[in-house]
Order: C-alpha cells, then structure tokens, then sequence
C-alpha cells in the first residue's frame, strides 16, 4: 500500500513538473540579432518577450532563450502546443500517458493493475528518450521527470518469494 501512494506521489510531482514552462526544449536555427531579442513575440498563449523574465499573464510558455552558434532554444510546458507544431508529439504523449498512469493508481486500489501502470510508466521513459534523440529537446526539468518515471516503474515490481510449497501430493509424487 505504501508503494502505491508513493507511485500516486511521484505522479503528481511529475504532472506538475509537467506544467512548468521548462520541460520541452526546441532549438531554432537562425541569425541571433538585437532585434529578435527585443521583438515581443507570439505564441498559443498569448505575447510574451524573448528575455529571461516571468511575466504572469505568460504561464505556460517559453520563459528563457539561450543563444549558442546561431541557434536560439526556446523551453514549452508539456502540455503547449508549439512542439507539436513542430511535429514533437512525445510530450504530449508523455503527459498523456502519465495522466493515465495516475488514473491507474489512484482508481485501481482494489485491484492490481502491476503490470499496466508499468507498461505506462515505461511508454512515458520510451516517449521522453525519443523526443530527446529525435528533437534536441532534452532539459533538467524534462530528466527530472523521466527519473520519476523510472522510479514509478520500479516501485511496480513485485519482489516474488522463492519459497516452494509442499502438498501431500506432491511428497507422494516424489515417493513414486
């Protein structure tokens, strides 16, 4: 039972690292200029500036930009829909997956649902490395969250005692 509000804990850290607008990080190739700097942009969510701030009408969207080599990285929430613009869809997969792996734990108490959380659990560590290979969209936030993913599908395993049970029928089988 421990193990299960411990998994239903970890999920709920992971939605809500999620929804943090550091966790997808997409890279844009392109001349880094004064102007593009300055120049407000806009996204699904509404306008929001290009520099290091947190403006609160802009949740849920990029915050920071870096510059290296000519290419500007904007970071998304899991749950923007930019990256899938982009032809990204494991976050969002990622998220989904999750969502249903809380489902899981917190609906089937009664029930052992093992094996389906895990195979959730892992879907969401397998959707997270692609889109790392795939897309450069690795971030700490984004680690942060496939570690807890990882950490929910070890939890699942059940440790299965090596004990062996003898029945009088199995004694009389041997004394054959």
């Amino acid at each position: 039972m421990t193990k299960r509000i411990l998994s239903i804990c970890c999920a709920i850290l992971t939605l809500i690292l999620m929804m943090t607008p550091f966790g997808v990080r997409m890279v844009f190739f392109g001349e880094m200029t004064e102007e593009t700097t300055k120049t407000p942009m806009r996204s699904f969510f509404g306008s929001l500036l290009t520099e290091n701030t947190y403006l609160p009408e802009n949740f849920g969207v990029e915050t920071s930009v870096e510059s290296v080599d000519n290419t500007i990285s904007y970071y998304y929430s899991y749950f923007s829909t930019m990256p899938i613009g982009y032809a990204n869809f494991y976050p969002l997969i990622t998220a989904l997956l999750t969502f249903i792996l809380l489902l899981m734990l917190i609906l089937g108490l009664k029930r052992d649902l093992k094996t389906m959380i895990g195979i959730c659990a892992t879907g969401c560590v397998l959707a997270s490395a692609l889109s790392w290979f795939m897309f450069s969209a690795f971030s700490i936030v984004g680690l942060i969250i496939m570690a807890l993913h990882i950490f929910i599908c070890i939890l699942q395993i059940d440790k299965k005692s090596q004990k062996i049970v003898t029945t009088p029928e199995s004694e009389l089988w041997r004394m054959k």
